[in-house]
């Protein structure tokens, strides 16, 4: 049976699997075999079946003949614990009748470097996916049996893998409850644990569950799959483009043509921001040193101007990300000294603080609209992405904004990085019309859906070209992620799209 268009919205026709959904019971076991036991076995049996870099091809031919599993697309988001090409899953009975379930969730391949696509087609870019993480979990009736099934699960691994290494950290767990107590976990070629989670239904901080209601679970993790995880959660983007603001504040101090002692002055107190170490006791020379910047800018050029106004707004930018700046506005009706030197701020009525408006940025923009100066703010704006409300469509901006700078003409290394966020931005679409639309809803999917696939194929394009020019960095590495994604047919994560609170 194919892999059809009710799991992935595309037909595999040469990867035909011969997996379907089963409950079955187990082989009947002598009558002294308790579901402790059982369970035990079944979660010892896969555990030590988790290698590195078993392909999904490979697992399907060593034991698609003998048992019969039920294929599972991904959840709708890839999230960083839902960034599975497809998993496996499996229900059968315990001697008592209790159910147990286990799943095997396969990934993508990481970035290689140089990050080139492969031209496959989907059957065989999800064919090519790996095993990376294990999940049993076995229904318990009642405390006593949740303890005896614990208990069995860590004698066994105890006897194969050694003492628990312990939990002392809720955040040990992975693709479990968010809380699991006194629950154990192993150190191997993967990471184990095992526990007993009597919370009554599906938990909401863990969409890992399989079943509702109290369960005795066990989860293997292999490095790959952390490290997959890892660059899912815990990198934001726009952090990844910092280095381009970097380039732009000093390019733009060198435009500004201002003497070299005040240039100098400037660019250290930039790098002091940036850095944001207390150490350093930049924030002192803040206000002054902007004070004596935009006061030698009175002088100068209209395109000199411009250029220092976007390295004034590159450094207020660095000092808001650092945090505690002199001057900056804490209630309403009290003018500040940034203020009094041009600078607009926002208030969050939600959060009761203020944010800088870009004020000099967009000043620089009006006096330099078509000349580089320009051509690094829009690139800039790119790269921090902003959301003006939630469900607003700042994608569409980034397409109009980043294909007009592509359309005119970057240095390669620009071109590169504009491809990127384009990308992200065609992604953005085919996010939402696949049903990511926001934890509050704030997208309609359906009005999307019209432009799905044409977006799809423009992304992969930007994706391709950006590689072209670039395929060594963060950026690109994020970027191959992406388009592998794309090419396979499953859902991209989304960069630009604006969510509520």
């Amino acid at each position: 049976m194919p892999l059809d268009s009710g799991i992935f919205g595309v037909k595999f026709l040469t990867l035909s699997i011969g997996l379907f959904a089963a409950v079955s019971v187990l082989a009947q076991p002598p009558a002294e075999t308790s579901d402790a036991e059982v369970f035990a076995r079944i979660a010892g049996r896969e555990v030590s079946q988790l290698h590195e870099g078993i392909p999904l091809a490979q697992w399907l031919a060593s034991r698609r003949k003998k048992e019969r599993w039920e294929t599972r697309k991904p959840e709708i988001v890839p999230t960083e614990t839902h960034l599975e090409c497809l998993s496996l899953v499996k229900t059968e009975a315990l001697p008592s009748g209790a159910k147990v379930t286990r799943a095997l969730y396969f990934y993508p391949p990481s970035a290689p470097t140089p990050a080139i696509l492969p031209a496959s087609n989907e059957a065989k870019l999800i064919s090519s996916c790996t095993l990376g993480m294990i999940r049993v979990e076995a229904e318990v009736l009642t405390p006593e049996i949740g303890r005896d099934l614990e208990q069995a699960v860590r004698r066994r691994f105890t006897r194969e893998y050694g003492d628990s290494a312990g939990n002392t950290r809720p955040d040990t767990a992975f693709w479990s409850p968010g809380s699991y107590g006194g629950g154990a976990r192993w150190i191997h070629n993967a990471e184990i644990v095992a526990g007993y989670d009597s919370k009554p239904g599906l938990d909401v901080d863990a969409p890992g569950q399989l079943m509702l209601g109290p369960v005795v679970f066990v989860g293997a993790r292999l490095p790959s799959a952390e490290k997959l995880q890892h660059e899912a959660c815990c990198t934001i983007k726009d952090y990844r483009y910092r280095p381009i603001e970097n380039e732009n504040f000093h390019h733009a101090v060198a435009l500004a043509r201002a003497n070299a002692a005040l240039s100098a002055k400037f660019s250290n107190l930039y790098d002091a921001a940036v850095q944001g170490t207390r150490k350093t006791p930049w924030r002192a020379s803040l206000l002054p040193v902007l004070r004596e910047w935009l006061s030698a800018l009175k002088a100068a050029s209209r395109s000199q101007r411009a250029a220092g106004l976007l390295a004034a707004d590159l450094l207020l930018e660095a000092a808001e990300d650092a945090g505690q700046v002199p001057g900056w506005p804490q209630r309403p009706g009290e003018r500040t000294e940034l203020e009094d030197l041009g600078a607009d701020f926002e208030l969050n009525e939600v959060a009761g603080d203020y944010s800088y408006a870009r004020t000099w940025a967009k000043r620089a923009l009006r006096l330099d609209p078509q000349g580089v100066v320009g051509q690094m703010v829009v690139i800039g704006s790119l790269a921090r992405g902003s959301c003006d409300a939630a469900g607003s469509e700042f994608f569409r901006q980034v397409l109009r904004d980043g294909e007009g700078l592509l359309a005119k003409g970057l240095d390669a290394h620009a071109a590169g990085q504009v491809h990127f966020m384009v990308g992200d931005a065609y992604s953005d679409i085919v996010a939402i019309a696949g049903g990511d639309d926001g934890p509050n809803g704030e997208y309609d999917g359906s009005r999307f859906r019209n432009e799905a696939d044409a977006n799809r194929k423009r992304a992969l394009q930007h994706y391709r070209a950006g590689l072209a020019l670039d395929n060594r960095s963060e950026n690109a590495r994020d970027a191959w992620r992406q388009a592998w994604r794309l090419a396979a047919g499953l859902l991209p994560g989304e960069r630009y799209v604006c969510f509520g609170d």
